[in-house]
């Protein structure tokens, strides 16, 4: 799996350092490397009261359901796609 690179810091990040690491002052910047390829990247302020932290949680919360769901209907219909297809081969 290649290591994402922080074009801010120069810096290329391991397992354990690609997940939370500091920005320029008062930010920070969470960075998952996903499988398919490219990164899933959160930056955010720091600090961040309770209540924000907590806002910030529901909101992700709500932004993974929807792309659950989106990932399980494409799923789906390239599984439909597939089986429709079948019905055709020689």
């Amino acid at each position: 799996m290649n290591k994402p690179n922080d074009a801010r810091s120069g810096a290329v990040a391991g397992p354990v350092d690609q997940l939370v690491r500091p920005l320029a002052s008062g930010s920070r910047r969470a960075v998952f490397a996903c499988p398919e390829g490219g990164e899933a990247v959160m930056e955010f302020p720091t600090p961040l009261t309770l209540d924000t932290l907590e806002m910030l949680a529901e909101l992700a919360a709500l932004m993974f359901r929807g792309m659950k769901r989106d990932a399980e209907t494409r799923d789906a219909q390239q599984m439909a796609d597939a089986e429709y297809q079948s019905w055709f081969a020689a």
